[in-house]
């Protein structure tokens, strides 16, 4: 189902052409202060996000090919060409592809490793941080667990006439201590 491989893939700012946020509605509304709502997409369980999307129908990427690199936090850069038999790519379809690709990676990342990946709870035993240890596995998967990743932004290029996504993945912990 995926082809991901390493990337050798250089972008140049003058390449994007657009980034593209999200705006997932009342996904905060029993916080105290601000409107409720979050610019993050939730990487495991993104069933709640999708149902509160706003803009989901909004074409993207109008070709009926996209190459989406994956940086964070693997010890390379990868890519994953994708093909849409409409001929465009919306908003809502981008974040299910990049959520079920990190869902992929993570599960092959398992699956390839040699070195364990120790649970929060070993990892709060040998100190106050809580990252993920690296692992050797086929992407080298370091400091965060896939629950940990929120995405918040597709940074669109064009570049030698195809399209390419660079993601903005945050970690989740990171957003809840600066709130």
């Amino acid at each position: 189902m995926f082809k991901i491989t390493p990337s050798n893939i250089k972008l140049k700012q003058e390449d994007n052409i657009k980034n593209v946020t999200f705006k997932i509605k009342d996904a905060y509304e029993n916080e105290p202060e601000g409107d409720g709502d979050s610019p993050y997409i939730n990487l495991v369980d993104l069933e709640d996000d999708i149902k509160n999307m706003e803009n989901c129908d909004e074409k993207i990427i109008d070709d009926k090919e996209v190459t989406i690199l994956y940086d964070y936090p693997f010890s390379q850069l990868f890519e994953c060409t994708y093909q849409s038999s409409k001929n465009y790519f919306t908003r809502l379809e981008l974040a299910i592809l990049v959520s079920n690709t990190y869902q992929h990676i993570y599960e092959e990342e398992e699956k390839t490793t040699v070195a364990k990946v120790l649970s929060r709870e070993e990892r709060m035993k040998r100190g106050a941080l809580m990252n993920r240890n690296r692992t050797d596995g086929k992407y080298g998967i370091w400091g965060h667990d896939l629950g940990d990743l929120v995405l918040h932004t597709l940074h669109v290029s064009y570049s030698n006439n195809r399209y390419i996504i660079f993601l903005g993945i945050d970690s989740y912990n990171v957003i809840i201590n600066s709130i």
